[in-house]
């Protein structure tokens, strides 16, 4: 196995790659925190799953006053991002460390298994709007499609990872 130079195409790829992992670790750590300390509005304008306006149509009522009037299912909705959260911490972590000891090092199945964890979940947002659109919240889709451009760097890092490596192995 050959170390990737950051000074190539491989290399902008991996730090593409980097970068996505220290969102994912920094996202959960900071949305559980804005989430305990606001309850379901969380860090403000955002919504807690796919979007803050299909999320209060499914409601029907805003988190604000959920907060205020409701604050079992504030907190139960709180704790399942939390929930969510440690699964994203989990991908966070093993991303980094696929990308760092696995890819960086040339290993040639390190940038097909980042590639597979950094598409894998965006069908479920998918769903998500789905399900959300069924029970009449506008568009829920748009959020959907909105949500998978989370996933580009991580994407677009891989496919540099790739074809970095194998132009530097012709």
């Amino acid at each position: 196995m050959d170390t990737i130079r950051f000074r190539s195409v491989a290399g902008v790829g991996l730090m593409l790659v980097l970068l996505y992992g220290l969102v994912n670790v920094g996202a959960a750590i900071f949305v559980p925190m804005a989430l305990e300390r606001n309850g379901g509005q969380g860090g403000g304008s955002s919504g807690v799953i796919i979007g803050r306006a299909p999320e209060e149509a499914m409601l029907g009522t805003t988190y604000a006053r959920l907060h205020a009037e409701n604050p079992k299912l504030d907190q139960l909705l709180v704790d399942s991002m939390v929930g969510m959260c440690s699964q994203m911490m989990a991908m966070g972590v093993l991303f980094l460390a696929v990308a760092w000891f696995g890819a960086r090092r040339g290993a040639a199945w390190a940038p097909w298994a980042l590639l597979a964890c950094a598409i894998v979940w965006i069908p479920y947002y998918f769903v998500i709007g789905a399900d959300l659109a069924r029970f009449g919240a506008t568009d829920a889709g748009s959020y959907a499609w909105m949500t998978t451009i989370f996933a580009a760097p991580a994407v677009v890092g891989v496919v540099l990872l790739i074809v970095g490596t194998r132009r530097r192995a012709a």
